[in-house]
């Protein structure tokens, strides 16, 4: 399954079976770019991608990060309204 399936399933899940008002996906968002700055703080980008665990963690949170930010515009298009 390619990377773009991958996100379309992820963003199904989540605009469908997620309760989450896009106020809670908003603050996953930066949530998960605190730690992927976290993570990288301080290595260089010779180590990082050297770091298999920092690497699959790092896209794992951007992959979630787009997806969340995918449903939010989704939110948006139909005129979702959650407070």
């Amino acid at each position: 399954m390619g990377s773009s399936q991958n996100i379309l399933k992820k963003f199904k899940k989540i605009s469908f079976m997620s309760k989450r008002t896009p106020k809670l996906l908003l603050e996953d968002i930066i949530e998960s770019a605190g730690k992927i700055l976290q993570y990288t703080k301080g290595i260089s980008f010779e180590e990082f991608s050297k770091d298999n665990k920092t690497v699959d963690a790092v896209i794992i949170l951007k992959e979630n990060e787009i997806a969340k930010k995918s449903c939010m515009n989704y939110l948006k298009i139909i005129g979702h309204q959650r407070a």
